[in-house]
């Protein structure tokens, strides 16, 4: 079995080579943040709240010897609820895990270790869902150990995957946080990819128009800011967008499904929703460079996450 150590990987890349790698994994298990940290750009909303992503998101990294896409996909735990809601949740995740050259299985490290998790019920997870097979298990947030316990940890998670056979699964342990293992990852990734063509421009780092990209970094303060179950019923629409004399004026809604979920969103005296918008205009100006103005509002969707029709409502395409 080949475990790679983030101290001694060495992969000689020959050719320019081109393909796509997609970050599966449990809610939270950092995916997000590996693609945010990979592509140096934050595109993907992120935040310790269940179901942050919710979309396929797909960032590029470019390299003088290859091009690596990264798709970004939502957690499994998302497609067991009930709704339409739930149904999209789980046609993004099977697309994101469609059509890839690579598949990584991103795991929070210190869960794993603090809760002496196995790793079979979360291979079973990919066949359950029709998903491609790992090639590639991503131990995240290794920097939350204590140094002997990354080590004992491979060990672990090696000897369970050669009891299931599955020992040409690779393992690495990396933190997204403080950068440890993440340029040992990229060459690992790029290593197994095609020999190919460049796919995207060269300042091409995500893929996602402005408006996805606004509504997903708007959604990640309502996930940061709000209560576990109300970001789940919660949707950002883009009502405009444009730029005037070197400032981009960004008008957006934040759906709700309930008249009294509006006033959590709004706060007292409208104090949540600045919070809401403030936060998000530090990212925003960081994402595009630019000096941003930004006004949110809060509209009630009735039951919007339960039907077809709700999600388009909202915003969604489906």
């Amino acid at each position: 079995m080949s475990n790679t150590e983030a101290s001694n990987v060495a992969l000689p890349i020959a050719g320019y080579r081109s393909g796509t790698v997609a970050l599966l994994g449990s809610a939270n298990a950092g995916k997000s943040s590996i693609m945010n940290a990979l592509v140096a750009k934050k595109i993907s909303a992120v935040s310790p709240k269940p179901q942050t992503t919710r979309n396929r998101i797909v960032g590029v990294k470019h390299r003088d010897d290859g091009e690596l896409i990264i798709v970004d996909s939502p957690g499994f735990e998302g497609v067991k609820r009930n709704g339409a809601l739930a149904q999209l949740l789980k046609r993004q995740l099977r697309e994101a895990g469609s059509e890839i050259d690579y598949v990584a299985f991103v795991i929070d490290a210190e869960q794993m270790v603090r809760e002496s998790r196995k790793i079979a019920p979360n291979l079973a997870a990919f066949e359950e869902l029709g998903l491609q097979r790992p090639n590639l298990i991503v131990l995240n947030k290794c920097d939350r150990l204590n140094q002997p316990e990354v080590p004992a940890l491979i060990a672990r998670v090696a000897e369970e995957l050669a009891e299931l056979g599955r020992q040409e699964i690779e393992i690495i342990p990396v933190s997204a946080r403080t950068g440890r293992g993440l340029p040992q990852l990229e060459e690992l990734f790029l290593s197994h990819l095609p020999v190919g063509e460049r796919a995207y421009p060269d300042d091409s780092v995500f893929t996602q128009s402005e408006d996805f990209l606004i509504s997903e970094i708007v959604r990640e303060k309502v996930f940061s800011y709000l209560e576990q179950e109300l970001p789940y019923v919660t949707a950002v629409i883009v009502d405009g967008a444009k730029e005037e004399r070197e400032i981009f004026h960004i008008s957006a809604s934040i759906c709700v499904e309930r008249e009294s979920q509006k006033g959590i969103v709004i706060g007292k005296k409208g104090e949540m929703l600045k919070k809401i918008g403030s936060a998000a205009r530090v990212d925003l100006e960081a994402l595009f460079e630019i000096q941003v103005f930004l006004q949110l509002h809060v509209k009630v969707e009735n039951d919007w996450t339960k039907s077809d029709a709700g999600l388009r409502r909202a915003g969604y395409q489906i």
